[in-house]
């Protein structure tokens, strides 16, 4: 089995042009995905949905970061057969594929949560999930679940823990960059001094871990606060989490047609800092590569005015 990625333009030109041809590369990356698979599987996969997460789903993705999967099914358990095909096809390019696979049983409680661990609530893993092989049918359910946990018993566990990501994402953003990560200071981006590092291997991850994440969780959160204002917003709430787009600012855009979340020019604002930001951090990640842990930011002020009307508009995501 041989995966290509397509190729990839890094991100020297506008922010607006790097948007569009990114998405680009993601749609031609999903496309050959699911050519692989098809191959891969015979064209016999019919109950289950598989399925790429964050920014691949996001059609956000630099080639910088690994192809991660998650196999969303109805079955007790997936088909040995199965993952034995999906592992063959992670360990046959460990450099273009996340190396652990996840899979959801979408009958069974907690698909708020990763690995099945009630302390790690990650809502955004199914909400940002993009199909590219098999049936939809598991993963619209697996949204449509995630909802109904939103409006249950756990509903205001759920809640917090994103409340606690938002807010901490928050942090970031608004101290220039810096964090207390397991008892260490560290510093993922300084406008003041005009760089950003990314060094995921010591936890540096240049704005991924400040405005991008905080854009990310508000949204989530002001969907799974809706949700619990009665039944006609938890239906709204479905409704929206089914049908709305993948991509973060295309989201916000079709959130804000809804009446959801924020007003449109508002949201219109957010997407394009996001993907500002996105462009940023994807010229560290591709520095990481080249072995350049820490880079410049053009125009840090201009970053600074952005990052601050960023913050305040989520502020209005309720």
């Amino acid at each position: 089995m041989n995966f290509t990625l397509p190729p990839y333009v890094p991100p020297s030109r506008s922010v607006e042009q790097y948007t569009r041809d990114l998405a680009a590369y993601n749609k031609e990356v999903h496309e050959r995905l699911r050519l692989t698979l098809e191959e891969l599987f015979a064209r016999d996969f019919p109950e289950t949905s598989i399925a790429v997460l964050g920014s691949d789903g996001r059609y956000e993705k630099s080639p910088a970061s690994p192809i991660e999967f998650c196999v969303y099914h109805t079955q007790q358990a997936i088909p040995t057969r199965t993952l034995q095909k999906l592992t063959f096809l992670i360990q046959s390019a460990p450099e273009t594929f996340w190396h652990e696979l996840d899979c959801k049983n979408v009958d069974r409680p907690g698909i708020n949560q990763y690995a099945e661990n009630p302390q790690r609530i990650f809502p955004t893993r199914v909400t940002d999930s993009t199909l590219v092989y098999g049936s939809a049918a598991a993963l619209d359910l697996a949204k449509s679940r995630l909802v109904e946990e939103w409006i249950g018993p756990e509903g205001k566990h759920l809640l917090e823990r994103v409340s606690d990501k938002t807010r901490e994402a928050k942090r970031i953003a608004t101290s220039n960059g810096k964090q207390t990560y397991k008892g260490k200071p560290i510093r993922h981006f300084d406008l003041e001094e005009g760089i950003a590092t990314f060094d995921p291997e010591n936890h540096h991850l240049s704005f991924k871990a400040g405005p991008l994440r905080l854009v990310q969780y508000a949204i989530a959160r002001g969907l799974m606060k809706h949700a619990r204002k009665g039944e006609r917003n938890y239906f709204e709430t479905k409704g929206a989490v089914l049908q709305m787009p993948a991509n973060t600012r295309d989201r916000l855009t079709y959130l804000a047609e809804q009446g959801l979340l924020l007003e449109p020019a508002d949201a219109r604002t957010l997407g394009e800092h996001y993907d500002y930001f996105n462009l940023l951090y994807h010229i560290s990640e591709n520095a990481h590569l080249r072995g350049q842990s820490t880079v410049p930011v053009d125009a840090p002020s201009f970053a600074k005015e952005r990052l601050s009307e960023l913050q305040q508009i989520t502020e209005k995501i309720e």
